[in-house]
């Protein structure tokens, strides 16, 4: 039946084909040409044409029959295929398709003009011409009294079929006296339809199915008209006129999103003409969507004004589900920290500003969301890091560089709360966190950063173990230039550390740049960075007898004396470059490709150790919106990573996969469903396959309130520093195993985000809980008579439950914000052959966050508290010491910032009340520490 079908409107089809090629080539790569798309002239039917003259002539289509006529007389004699004065299939189509739209003839025949000056569609046009072959003569089934039988073409809605008072052409369903015919005419009847319809393609057209599938394929993904394209843009606002930088603007349902700049400005291209929805939101700001006229090939200017909203939701979420939903709560639960939040908390990285996000906890450089990662000393993380949605984790060891960005390059930070493996992949067993970086702005711009500070003394006298405070300092620099077509920026920086404890300076350098080009719809962004590093290493702190001490049984400050000297050297850079193109408000795809390498060499007395690892990354996605309440994404991800090194030996590591998700929208409800399946091999040996599927819903409420639910399975495979480590840590051998297995899990969540309560606070809740196999744990191994070693080996089944909130106040909005998180975390474990339980260590039952700030004109002044009780078990507990207290921490800080100024002053004090505690065994944790940070934009 398809096949009939296709076959009776072979010649319109192919037309259209071509139409919609042109309307590719002038909208994807536009140029200067007299091309232009029209309507049709408006004809009633094929016998009212303007060359259906009486009588007929050399360009009529049929002389017009009188009532009554009898159209044998016409013919002059019996009725026969050739009586039929007609012409090619192609030559009158307006009569029998002229209910959809075509191009005037300047567009058919676009594809006949040379392309020489038009290098970039020459293709296209030789395609088009492909397309527009003649038809091949076929035999004419005949209807009543010998006329043509009428195709389903004319019968369908929306066509303009011919008048019933004509009985030209039999109606649909109608008996037709043809058919009753007797013998061999009966039969050569039926003979010439099925010939009609099962005919073999003539020699030299073998590629008319070809033909077929791409037009199907055009009408599918593209508009069925040429629509015509404008652009808005304009500036984004507060109530004093101030610019609001990072806002997000948004043509609902659609792929077109953009962010403002720092001047507040915004620019969106491809947007269709006609009555458009424009959305602008900003966090701590009520959102805005208006409805504006837009003219094709124009450009709309539309400026928002946004006003104070603390307690308004996150404008945008894009972690979730690699794509941009604004104004939707995402079915997981989503941390977030704004550039604001980066500013004001005069922070050197952006792990300092996590400790803040209730549910997460930095241990000695690692990344626990909702207790996932525990702590293995630099060899894993449970937490998948991304760059503008490019992991950056590292290919040897899979540990995350949270320095490898300047801070004033960052805009924000989503974090999300889960299993995110669905769309992820490895590594994203227990959350994912997305830095995204400033776009380049248009004109020219310059930022300098100065920072200052100093280390407090230790609190008691004997534990001090230099005579002048430790200092630290830095300086930033970028500079910046763009148009709306291209863009480009340049940043470099240097810090230097003394350190709080003995053994403990530090060296960064490190430069960054930028750069984007945008034509049509088609945006190409490119980045790349590099860092070098050189610090000491205080490994552990000083026992009774292993160092000066005092008379103490141990000094925290000070290192052991047979450890003096250890140091690390690290080099560490990627590069990434994406396109993006928006073929239509609904259809969107993206192609990226990155590089991470990390080099170090650690300088000990007894040795000395290096790695060298490199990631390679390719991946592609695909977004479409078929209506306004659905998004479809799918998309390819290849991942190649080498190691050579002297404690991880040389290796590598493939990965492959595909990923596909579908979200629905049912009236308040969202729906939303997926799976990635990655293929895994070491050392190009047999393939891993992992199937991580997630399904996810939210309710909206009324006022604002969100309910939310979400399963979803999460997995890490094993980094190649784990399978083959073999090295020294705390003065104990640790051995390699190549058996390791991936690390898999089944995530649940149910949340709730209230409405404001008393008009001045919001609340956010969820209940969390993971399932575990196979974790990887480091065990003790114990080799008669005495000797004891370290092995990362998979735990049989853990258990990871608890429930975190968040409340956020602003009792005065424009003045006072106050906030406060709360994580309740219990876990458990068993090994394998053991039936009995424990906690798994390093993560601590209670967690507690909280924090206001207060402004006064151009004065703001705020402070966080942060408590984590004792963990209740560490690693290797028995052979290292194990002293560890509650965390609680004081910080306090201060800003100052005129009103419409190129500076900024902040002050830092942090751990304000000198608390002294450890977070991993013999370590002593940063103590306090007043900085003083000045900068200043142009």
């Amino acid at each position: 039946m398809l096949r009939h079908r296709l076959g009776a409107r072979e010649s319109h089809v192919t037309h259209l084909t071509a139409v919609l090629v042109q309307w590719h080539a002038a909208t994807l790569f536009p140029r200067k040409t007299g091309v232009k798309l029209t309507p049709p002239p408006v004809v009633p039917n094929c016998w009212d044409a303007q060359d259906s003259a009486a009588g007929g002539g050399s360009g009529s289509v049929w002389p017009r029959p009188r009532a009554g006529t009898d159209l044998r007389s016409l013919a002059g004699g019996p009725l026969r295929h050739g009586t039929i004065p007609r012409r090619g299939s192609r030559q009158h189509r307006e009569c029998l398709h002229r209910g959809l739209p075509r191009g005037s003839a300047d567009v058919y025949r676009a594809h006949q003009q040379p392309s020489a000056s038009h290098p970039r569609i020459g293709t296209v046009h030789r395609f088009a011409r492909r397309l527009q072959r003649p038809t091949r003569p076929r035999r004419l089934p005949l209807g009543a009294r010998g006329l043509e039988k009428a195709w389903d073409a004319h019968a369908q809605p929306g066509r303009h079929a011919i008048p019933a008072r004509r009985r030209l052409l039999p109606r649909p369903r109608r008996l037709d006296p043809a058919r009753r015919r007797h013998g061999a005419e009966r039969f050569g009847g039926k003979q010439h339809r099925l010939r009609g319809q099962l005919r073999q393609p003539a020699a030299g057209d073998g590629l008319r199915d070809v033909h077929r599938a791409i037009a199907t394929l055009l009408l599918v993904v593209a508009p069925l008209r040429a629509a015509a394209q404008g652009i808005v843009r304009g500036t984004v606002r507060d109530k004093d006129g101030a610019p609001i930088s990072s806002a997000s603007i948004a043509i609902p349902g659609t792929t077109l999103s953009t962010r403002s700049d720092l001047q507040g400005a915004y620019r969106l291209a491809v947007v269709p003409a006609g009555r458009v929805r424009v959305y602008a939101a900003a966090l701590g700001y009520g959102p805005i969507d208006t409805t504006v006229a837009l003219t094709g090939g124009d450009s709309t200017i539309v400026d928002f004004i946004l006003s104070p909203a603390p307690l308004a939701l996150p404008p945008v979420d894009v972690v979730s589900d690699r794509v941009p939903h604004f104004g939707d709560r995402p079915a997981t639960s989503v941390g977030q920290v704004t550039e604001r939040e980066l500013g004001r908390r005069a922070v050197n990285t952006v792990d300092e500003a996590l400790e803040h996000v209730a549910g997460v906890q930095m241990v000695n450089g690692q990344t626990n969301v909702r207790g996932s990662t525990g702590y293995v000393q630099g060899l894993n993380s449970r937490v998948l890091m991304t760059v503008d949605g490019v992991p950056m984790n590292q290919g040897d060891r899979g540990g995350i560089n949270w320095d490898l960005l300047a801070l004033d390059e960052i805009e924000s930070v989503q974090i999300l709360k889960g299993a995110g493996s669905s769309l992820y992949g490895s590594a994203a067993f227990g959350g994912v966190i997305n830095v995204t970086t400033r776009d380049v702005p248009t004109g020219f711009h310059t930022g300098l950063r100065l920072t200052g500070g100093v280390y407090g003394d230790p609190p008691h006298p004997v534990w001090r173990f230099r005579d002048n405070p430790g200092m630290l300092g830095g300086a930033d620099f970028s500079a910046s230039y763009g148009t709306d077509v291209f863009g480009g920026r340049i940043s470099g920086g240097d810090r230097h550390s003394d350190g709080y404890r003995q053994q403990d300076q530090d060296d960064h350098l490190h430069f960054g740049a930028r750069g984007r080009w945008q034509h049509a719809n088609t945006r190409v962004d490119f980045s790349g960075a590099w860092a070098a590093d050189r610090y000491d290493v205080p490994l552990s702190w000083c026992s009774r007898g292993e160092c000066d001490d005092k008379g103490q049984v141990f000094q925290p400050f000070k290192v052991d004396t047979t450890e003096r000297g250890a140091r690390t050297d690290s080099r560490k850079a990627f590069l990434i470059a994406r396109v993006r193109t928006t073929v239509s408000p609904r259809f969107a795809w993206t192609a990226r490709g990155s590089w991470l390498r990390t080099h170090f060499v650690d300088v000990r007395r007894s040795a000395t150790e290096f790695g060298i690892g490199d990631r390679f990354g390719v991946a592609g996605q695909i977004e479409a919106h078929p209506d306004p309440a659905r998004t479809v994404i799918v998309g390819t991800e290849a991942t190649y990573s080498t190691v050579t090194s002297d404690i991880f030996g040389s290796h590598s590591q493939s990965e492959f996969a595909a990923y596909g998700q579908s979200e629905q929208r049912l009236g308040p409800a969202r729906v939303s469903g997926g799976a990635r399946v990655d293929f895994l091999a070491i050392d190009g040996g047999s393939l891993t396959a992992v199937v991580s599927p997630r399904v996810g819903a939210t309710l909206n409420g009324a006022g604002g309130a969100t309910w939310r639910a979400s399963i979803g399975r999460g997995f890490r495979s094993p980094t190649m520093a784990e399978r083959f480590v073999h090295t020294t840590a705390l003065g104990f051998d640790v051995v390699p195993n190549p058996t390791l297995l991936p690390e898999v899990s089944w995530s649940f969540e149910i949340g709730h985000t209230t409405a404001p309560l008393f008009r001045f606070m919001r609340l956010d809740a969820a209940l969390f809980w993971t399932e575990a196999r196979d974790l990887i744990e480091p065990q003790v191994l114990l080799i008669p008579p005495d000797t004891v070693k370290i092995q990362l080996q998979n735990v049989v089944r853990a258990r990871i439950a608890g429930f975190d909130a968040s409340l956020i106040a602003a009792p005065i909005p424009d003045r006072l914000v106050a906030t406060l998180g709360y994580t309740f975390l219990d876990t458990r474990r068993r090994l394998a052959g053991d039936s009995t339980e424990g906690p798994l260590a390093f993560r601590p039952r209670h967690l507690l966050l909280v924090g206001a700030d207060y402004t006064l004109g151009t004065l703001g002044v705020g402070a966080d508290f942060r408590f984590a009780s004792r963990p209740e078990r560490i690693e290797l507990e028995g052979f290292v010491d194990p002293r560890r207290v509650p965390v609680r921490v004081l910080d306090l800080r201060a800003a100052w910032k005129p009103s419409n100024g190129p500076v900024e002053v902040r002050l830092l004090a942090a751990n304000v009340l000198n608390y002294i505690y450890n977070l991993v065994p013999e370590t002593l944790a940063p103590v306090r520490t007043v900085a003083l940070t000045a900068v200043w934009t142009h």
